[in-house]
Order: C-alpha cells, then sequence, then structure tokens
C-alpha cells in the first residue's frame, strides 16, 4: 500500500512539475523596455539602467576586455523552464536601440532538456544552431537605425521533433569587448520567429538602396543598379550590399548614406566595377572589401576615349585589405581620369604590379584631399595633376626608366612629375637618387637629389660642370631659377 501511494505521490510530482513550467507565451516576446524581465538576468555585474526603449547594460570591468551577458534561467530552476513547438519556431532574434557592441565577440548558447544544443552537420541530421560556433546568422536595421540580429535553427532534431521542447536555459553571450566606446549596448526585446521571412516582415526597415534621381527604392542592390539610367544617384543604405558577379557598365553615381556602407566583392579572378567609353562613374562615401577578389584582376577597370576624357571618380573611399595580382593593380585605367579625393587604401597588396594604379601617356590621375596609402606606378609625364592636398604621408611614386629618361633630358617643353601648385613633401619618389622640386611654374619636376649615394656615383668628379637655361642658352653663372646641369656624360635639371 505504501508503494502505491509512493507512486501516486511521484506521479502527482511529476505532472505537477510539469504544469509548474512556462508556456512558451510566459517568456516570449521578453520586452526589456519595462525592465529586465522575469527570469532573466544580467552576468558579470554589469551595471543596469532603464532609458526610452530598452534597458541599458553596462559592462563594470576594467580594460582591456569587457563582458556582460544576458541569461534566462541561469540556475535552470525547472518552473522557469519553457515549452517551444520548434516546428513553428527556427528563428531567435535580439532587438537593441542602436547597435551591439562592435568590438566583442556576440553568440547564443541554448539548453534543450539540459543539453547545449550545437551547429549543424553536413547531412542536417544534428540541431543546426547556426554556422558555427553559435554566431548570428545576420542582422536587420531598421528606419531608426536600431539592429535586430538573430540565428536560425535548422536542423533535423529541431525542425522535426514530434513533440514540443523544453528549453531550460539560454544565454546571450557578449564577450570580449576592447573599445570603450562599446561598453554598454540597449536591448529592446527578444523574440522567436518561424523564419526569416515573418522576423523581417515584422520590422519597419529601409530599403538596401535608394534612386535619389528618380526616388525609387529597391531591396536588393543588384535590381537597383541593372534599373539605373546615365547620371542616376544610387544611395545605399544597406550596412553591407555583397556582390557575387560582375557589374554591367554604367554612368551613374553610387554613394553611401552614412559613410560607413560596405560594397563587398564575393568572387575571384573579376573585375568588380568596370567603365566603358561615354561613361563617368562616381564612388562616394563608401567602403570596399572583399570575401573573395579580385584576383588575378584590378577591382576597377576605366576605358573612356582618351587621356582627358571621361573620369572615374572617388571621394571619401576606403579600399580595405584588396588584394590583386594583376599587372596593373587594383585599377585598371586604359585610358580616361582617374580622380581621387580622400581614398584610403587600407592593408591593400598588388603582388605583380608597382603600384595600386599605372598611370601612362594615355591616362591622367587627379589628386585631391588626403590619399592615405597611395602608391603609383609613374610611365609617363605630365600625367598626374594635384591641388589642395592635405596628406600628412607622402603619397608614394614609383618611376619607370623610360619616365626618368624622359623627365631628366634637356628638353624646352614643360616634363613635370606632377602638374600643379602643391608642396614637394606631399609626395615621395621610391626610385633611389631622385626627388622632387618646385619648378616655380606651379609644377614639380624630377631632379636628382644632391646628397644621395647615386648621384655621387653618377657625378663625373673630373668634368667641369656647364649650366643651360631651359632654351639650350649655354649660362655662365647661374643664380635662382631652373637649370640643366652637365658634368661628363650626365645631364640633369636643377633648381638653384
Amino acid at each position: 500500500m505504501k508503494k502505491v501511494l509512493l507512486t501516486l505521490a511521484m506521479a502527482v510530482f511529476a505532472i505537477s512539475a510539469a504544469f509548474a513550467q512556462k508556456s512558451f507565451n510566459q517568456v516570449f516576446p521578453a520586452n526589456f523596455a519595462n525592465g529586465l524581465p522575469e527570469g532573466w538576468t544580467v552576468k558579470q555585474d554589469g551595471i543596469t539602467e532603464q532609458v526610452p526603449g530598452g534597458l541599458k547594460i553596462t559592462c563594470s570591468q576594467d580594460a582591456p576586455k569587457y563582458r556582460a551577458d544576458l541569461y534566462y534561467n541561469e540556475a535552470r530552476n525547472a518552473e522557469m523552464n519553457f515549452t517551444i513547438n520548434s516546428r513553428d519556431y527556427s528563428v531567435y532574434a535580439v532587438k537593441f536601440i542602436g547597435n551591439r557592441p562592435g568590438s566583442g565577440n556576440f553568440k547564443l548558447n541554448i539548453s534543450v532538456n539540459g543539453s547545449w544544443i550545437g551547429e549543424n552537420t553536413p547531412n542536417n541530421e544534428a540541431w543546426g544552431l547556426n554556422k558555427g560556433n553559435n554566431k548570428y546568422a545576420g542582422s536587420i536595421m531598421d528606419n531608426d537605425g536600431n539592429y535586430t540580429y538573430y540565428w536560425t535553427i535548422e536542423g533535423d532534431l529541431w525542425k522535426n521533433a514530434t513533440e514540443d521542447l523544453v528549453i531550460d536555459r539560454v544565454e546571450m553571450v557578449m564577450a570580449d569587448i576592447t573599445d570603450d566606446a562599446h561598453k554598454s549596448y540597449i536591448v529592446s526585446e527578444i523574440n522567436w520567429y518561424k523564419d526569416e521571412e515573418t522576423l523581417k516582415a515584422s520590422i519597419e526597415t529601409q530599403p538596401a538602396v535608394v534612386n535619389l534621381t528618380t526616388n525609387v527604392k529597391y531591396d536588393n542592390f543588384m535590381d537597383a543598379y541593372n534599373a539605373a539610367v546615365a547620371d542616376d544617384v544610387l544611395s545605399i543604405v544597406a550596412p553591407e550590399i555583397i556582390i557575387a558577379d560582375r557589374t554591367p557598365m554604367k554612368s551613374i553615381t553610387l554613394e553611401g548614406a552614412t559613410g560607413n556602407e560596405k560594397i563587398i566583392q564575393n568572387f575571384n579572378n573579376k573585375l568588380l566595377f568596370n567603365t566603358g567609353s561615354n561613361s563617368n562613374m562616381v564612388f562616394k562615401n563608401l567602403i570596399f572589401e572583399a570575401l573573395q577578389g579580385p584576383g588575378n584582376q584590378p577591382m576597377f577597370e576605366h576605358n573612356a576615349n582618351g587621356k582627358n576624357a571621361q573620369t572615374l571618380t572617388m571621394t571619401n573611399v576606403t579600399l580595405n585589405n584588396i588584394s590583386s595580382s594583376n599587372v596593373n593593380g587594383l585599377f585598371n585605367i586604359k585610358q580616361g581620369v582617374l580622380a581621387l579625393n580622400d581614398v584610403k587604401f587600407n592593408g591593400c597588396t598588388v603582388s605583380e604590379a608597382k603600384g595600386f594604379v599605372t598611370i601612362n601617356e594615355k591616362n591622367m590621375l587627379r589628386l585631391t584631399g588626403d590619399n592615405e596609402g597611395l602608391e603609383v606606378y609613374l610611365t609617363a609625364a605630365n600625367s598626374i595633376e594635384a591641388s589642395e592636398l592635405t596628406n600628412t604621408t607622402p603619397v608614394k611614386i614609383t618611376l619607370s626608366d623610360e619616365a626618368i629618361a624622359t623627365l631628366t633630358a634637356e628638353n624646352t617643353e614643360v616634363m613635370a612629375v606632377v602638374l600643379g601648385e602643391v608642396a614637394a613633401d606631399k609626395f615621395e619618389i621610391t626610385n633611389e637618387g631622385y626627388k622632387l622640386e618646385a619648378d616655380g611654374q606651379g609644377n614639380l619636376i624630377l631632379v636628382v637629389d644632391e646628397g644621395s649615394a647615386v648621384s655621387e656615383i653618377e657625378a663625373d668628379e673630373n668634368a667641369a660642370v656647364e649650366y643651360f637655361n631651359l632654351q639650350g642658352v649655354k649660362v655662365a653663372n647661374p643664380e635662382k631659377g631652373i637649370f640643366i646641369k652637365r658634368q661628363g656624360e650626365k645631364t640633369f635639371k636643377v633648381i638653384l
């Protein structure tokens, strides 16, 4: 009899425990606009503050790394477990006011019946919590600039479960934050959705691209790009655009809405943008990166109708870690003008080229502002124009042998490395033994660096020195100005 009573008591306890756990709708959506919801805790001594729209969580540690996780049912109390119909919900989403800490690691851990679920397998038979290390699958920015990050759970164990699953712990890990500016974040809401489409439909999102000329909005970059006609201006609103194939020729402007938008190349051994004849392409307020590419091709190619014809213009553009093995570098300017204004080359490499761009007798390079990290290979005179330069680090110019011969030969015409009244220290000639000096006529010309080892070797110390003006007339006692200096068999332009 006692055994029967004990069995009944255990059964009643089990039934009571089962009914004590939370239903899905009692836990989600977890709204943080009114404080920390029941069952949620802030870890690592994170400091909380209620702010409009959400809960602000601030890391309390000292540098160099900060952390403040957000857990549900940290102690795995049975009464705080909740059930979920995994056939109806496969996307877990965290909505922020603003953005997550950009310098930290952000991942999700979920425990089902006391065991952590993991990523998927090639045959899709496991849980399928995303792509590895439980990193989020994507992010969405709404019209107010607030971001939602989400995870997808797509494995067979999740989507084919015959009964509701019991989740006994959830961890939103916000760790390894290294930037002081990222020590705080604001959580607005955490919720589950059926799929990515349902999540996206619940957020009032901005379009990916807006055609500012026609005021038409597009959710897809290539749709906007293909629809654009000459002189249209496309504003990229999405945080990043991934391009999976070479784009067709256009004569339009592409600009970032805030200056933080990225265009990412995700294919190899092809151009990203090609501008043909009669086209003036403009890139403005953008960051370029590559998941793949350009490989053995340049990233940009321009082919106009002549040296001073159509222009490929870049203003306030950053090229991040772009690598090319093309002999022309990152730009192949067949003909026409490449205009760079405040363009930064950050970690870029060109293994088979002598500069990020080759400038010859068929094209022109126009520089303004601060073009940090720019390296140029120059094969012809009078092919670089510069004005209003603000760079503190010199632009590097490597001269071909033919260019050196032309620029140092006796010539009555202006033969300048840089056309424009700018300071010589804005540039650095990488060829040993040469430097730039102003010619007094608004240009920078190539002269021998008298203090260099090359000039010492080249000069014939036993030969007499003769000076000539630019018209070829011998000058007995040259004073200030530009002259042709001849010593032995060597002839140079000099400034006295």
